[in-house]
C-alpha cells in the first residue's frame, strides 16, 4: 500500500467516527450512569488519528492540497460526531440532569457560536478560492486539543461543586483560545490573496506573500 493511502486511511477513519460514535450508543445500557467502554477507545483513537496522518504525512512527505482539506473535514465530523453522542446519551439519561445542564449551557453554547464562526470562515474560503476548508494556524491545533480534552474534563461534573469549578474555569479557557483561533482564521482568510491552509497565524506572512 501507497504510504500516502495509508495516511488517508487515518484520515477517512477519523471521518467514520460521525457514525460509529453515536452507534455505541447500543452499547450502554439505558440505566447506565457513565459513557461506555466502546466509546472512550474510538474517541481516543480519533484523538491519536487526527495527530497520526498530520505526523506521517509529514515524515513520509505526501503532504497535499488535498489532504489537508480532507483533514479538516475528518476534524468536523469527529467533533459531530461526539456531539451527538453526548446529546443522545443525555436525553437517555446517562448523565446526572445537573451535569447535562452543564454540558449544553456551559460547553454546548459556547462550542456553537465558535462552530458557526468557523463555517463561515470555511465558507468564505469556498467563495473565494473555491474549497470549502480550514486554515491550520497554531492557535487552531491549540483549540482543537482543548476541545479535543473538553470530554473527558466534562466527566467532573460527577465531583459535585469542586467538578463545577474545574468544569467552569475549563471553559472559560475553551471560549477564549478557541474563540480566538476562530476569529483569527477568519481574518486571515478575509486578508490572505491566495490560499494557504499551513499558514501558521495572522503574525506570519503566507508563503505566497
Amino acid at each position: 500500500m501507497k504510504k500516502s493511502n495509508i495516511v488517508t486511511a487515518i484520515t477517512v477513519f477519523r471521518m467514520s467516527l460521525v457514525l460509529l460514535l453515536p452507534a455505541m450508543l447500543l452499547f450502554t445500557a439505558i440505566e447506565s450512569k457513565a459513557l461506555c467502554v466502546p466509546f472512550w477507545i474510538l474517541y481516543f483513537l480519533g484523538g491519536i488519528s487526527d495527530v497520526a496522518d498530520g505526523f506521517l504525512a509529514r515524515r513520509w512527505q505526501v503532504q497535499s492540497e488535498r489532504g489537508a482539506k480532507l483533514d479538516s473535514r475528518a476534524d468536523l465530523l469527529f467533533i459531530l460526531g461526539t456531539i451527538i453522542y453526548l446529546l443522545l446519551a443525555a436525553v437517555m439519561g446517562n448523565f446526572p440532569a445537573s451535569a447535562s445542564l452543564m454540558f449544553i449551557l456551559w460547553i454546548g453554547i459556547g462550542v456553537a457560536v465558535i462552530a458557526i464562526i468557523r463555517f463561515i470562515s470555511m465558507a468564505v474560503c469556498e467563495e473565494r478560492f473555491g474549497q470549502f476548508t480550514g486554515i491550520h494556524t497554531i492557535a487552531n491545533k491549540v483549540a482543537g486539543v482543548m476541545l479535543f480534552f473538553t470530554v473527558p474534563i466534562g466527566m467532573t461534573a460527577y465531583m459535585g461543586r469542586l467538578g463545577y469549578f474545574i468544569l467552569t474555569i475549563w471553559t472559560v479557557l475553551v471560549w477564549l483560545i478557541c474563540g480566538y483561533a476562530s476569529i483569527e482564521e477568519m481574518i486571515i482568510v478575509f486578508k490572505m490573496k491566495t490560499l494557504d491552509v499551513n499558514r501558521k497565524s495572522i503574525f506570519c506572512k503566507s508563503k505566497t506573500e
